[in-house]
């Protein structure tokens, strides 16, 4: 049976607002709010990879080509879209440079944390971090 020329299902959306299509609108845009721009790697404690803002070390707990992921030390912390200029980032042994802006505020019922966007880095960072998301990858989905 050929299915590509018969009828399929079709669905509605109940968008709560009778035959507008700004709510459905809007629903995307809040998604596309929390929708992750790419793969994050979890960071063992034990890899000893840290962010130093401001002479104060944090522990990275995830990687992205894009962004670090921190254990804030104390409650509180930064606040969303805070510049950070000056920041060193330690990966594999290797200590850079780094600039970013925070774009994320949490906790996970132990302890806040902090999503850092890196707005800027040298090539030798991106690799570094690149090698260690390819390795991570590889290792988590073999």
């Amino acid at each position: 049976m050929d299915m590509r020329h018969e009828p399929g299902l079709e669905f509605d959306f109940d968008t709560g607002e009778e035959g507008r299509t700004e709510g459905l609108a809007g629903r995307e845009t809040e998604l596309q709010k929390i929708i992750r721009q790419g793969f994050r790697a979890p960071v063992e404690l034990s890899r000893k990879m840290r962010l130093v803002i401001d002479g104060v070390s944090y522990a990275v707990f995830n990687l992205s080509g894009n962004g670090i992921g921190i254990y804030l030390n104390e409650p509180g912390g930064f606040a969303l879209k805070t510049k950070l200029s000056g920041m060193r980032f330690a990966i594999d042994g290797q200590t850079f440079s780094v600039e970013g802006v925070v774009v994320h505020r949490a906790s996970d019922g132990a302890q806040d944390l902090c999503g850092i966007e890196i707005t800027a880095m040298s090539p030798e960072c991106q690799e570094a971090i690149l090698a260690y998301l390819k390795k991570s990858r590889s290792s988590l989905f073999s």
